[in-house]
């Protein structure tokens, strides 16, 4: 994973805006990498690029 996809793969988990990544917003981040098939989805960017 580059840094360029490390950054925006944090900006896609913190959906609120406030910098931060809640125990929320990670879980339904892991949530939805592991069963949505949205590519567009903030999840698919967990690991990297989808």
């Amino acid at each position: 994973m580059s840094a360029e996809d490390a950054k925006t793969a944090m900006e896609q988990m913190d959906r609120d805006g406030d910098g931060r990544i809640s125990r929320d917003e990670y879980y339904a981040t892991w949530r939805e990498y592991l069963a949505s098939e949205d590519p567009d989805a903030p999840g698919s960017w967990l690991l990297g690029h989808p």
